[in-house]
């Protein structure tokens, strides 16, 4: 049974931090989930909400109205951040959480696994938006597919089939 540290170690520390990532890491974890969004500039950015509000202190916003520097200067990494701080062979499960950041992983994904510093069978890109995976599956069928579904699970079931 494989350890996942959700959004890291998001009960000891900041989540969808370095340091989340680093302490669910520390306390044993064989891999971590985490979220992704588009920064202004078109990076994937870590962060599980549209927003900034819920996780960064005297600060609002949508995360797609700050740069990747701004995104850094809050304690966001950016997905290639988080690439460098991965244990050799860490799991690794990116949630999708907008439709517009798919190519930017997939690419991501690609690059890192040409660098040989990840593998395809350690890694898992999931998501609600089944859109998403499509063109996930479209651009690259080696990377590895999660269906989310909130609702109807015998849809997702048959979705995943596909």
């Amino acid at each position: 049974m494989l350890k996942i540290g959700h959004r890291g170690a998001k009960g000891h520390k900041a989540e969808n931090t370095i340091e989340s990532f680093l302490k669910a890491f520390e306390l044993g974890a064989d891999g971590i989930e985490l979220d992704v969004h588009l920064s202004s500039n078109g990076q994937a950015v870590v962060i599980h909400d549209p927003t900034i509000d819920r996780t960064i202190k005297n600060a609002s916003g949508y995360v797609k109205n700050f740069t990747t520097k701004d995104c850094k200067k809050m304690g966001i990494p950016s997905l290639v951040e988080v690439f460098h701080i991965l244990p050799k062979n860490a799991f690794l499960n990116i949630e999708i959480k907008e439709v517009l950041a798919t190519k930017v992983i997939a690419e991501k994904i690609e690059e890192w696994v040409r660098l040989d510093k990840i593998q395809y069978k350690n890694v898992l890109v999931s998501s609600f938006y089944w859109e998403a995976l499509e063109q996930i599956k479209k651009i690259n069928p080696n990377i590895i597919l999660g269906v989310l579904a909130d609702t109807n699970a015998y849809q997702a079931f048959e979705f995943a089939k596909k």
